[in-house]
């Protein structure tokens, strides 16, 4: 059975490749609060704020990763503080960048693991207010294109998943701060509808699988949206 460490846990998103796959990986569950994920076993507390790689010294070898940890931020340049920047970074990247470290340090990836980080489609198709969130993804994006060069002699695979905007804590976040004319020309630009969480959750399940022999340093979007509409 692969071993398989999730980052981010609490997510939405998380908490859907937990119920469906529970039963075909060992699952490692690290949050910031680790209680909300109820009595789950092999649980992690990890704060990016003030990172301690000793969290994982009890890991095992794992045969995968998936980074789900991240903020969205809807705030215009001109009004970002320091603090907004921090909690973004914190989350988006340098959680991903410094536990991915920590790991092969201590020696805890596996020849042929897989490693699959959350992006977004928005890294590509920025918008108002989404300066530091856009940026996060795109320096995330870079270091996945980067790992996976530098980790391809072992064979250990790495990946971002690049979803559209997907039914529940996403595209409720976004109804929370625009216009309900807004929403309307954000559907009109996902011809498909936004994407179930189901669409990212398989996606993941067949890049940590055995099935992918030689998929890595890609971007995978998911989901069809639309640039030929007018913001």
């Amino acid at each position: 059975m692969k071993k398989i460490l999730i980052i981010g846990a609490t997510s939405e998103l998380a908490e859907d490749f937990i119920a469906k796959y529970k039963g075909e990986f060992e699952l490692y569950l690290a949050a910031r609060n680790s209680s909300k994920l109820g009595k789950q076993t092999k649980l992690i507390n990890i704060d990016f704020d003030q990172f301690d790689e000793s969290c994982f010294d009890d890991l095992p070898e794992l045969d995968g990763i998936i980074y789900y940890a991240g903020i969205t931020s809807h705030t215009p340049v001109k009004l970002t503080k320091k603090r907004h920047y921090d909690a973004v970074f914190n989350a988006n990247f340098y959680g991903a960048f410094a536990s991915t470290t920590a790991l092969l340090k201590n020696n805890k990836l596996a020849n042929n693991a897989s490693l699959v980080f959350l992006s977004s489609i928005a890294a590509h198709y920025p918008y108002f207010g989404g300066a530091l969130y856009v940026s996060s993804k795109m320096a995330l994006e870079g270091f996945v294109k980067t790992l996976a060069i530098e980790l391809a002699p072992k064979k250990i695979k790495v990946n971002a998943v690049a979803p559209t905007f997907v039914k529940g804590e996403m595209s409720d976040s976004i109804s929370n701060f625009t216009s309900q004319k807004n929403m309307e020309t954000f559907s009109k630009k996902h011809p498909f509808g936004n994407i179930n969480r189901d669409d990212v959750t398989e996606l993941i399940h067949f890049l940590l699988s055995d099935k992918n022999n030689s998929i890595t340093g890609q971007i995978l979007q998911v989901g069809n949206f639309n640039t030929g509409l007018n913001s």
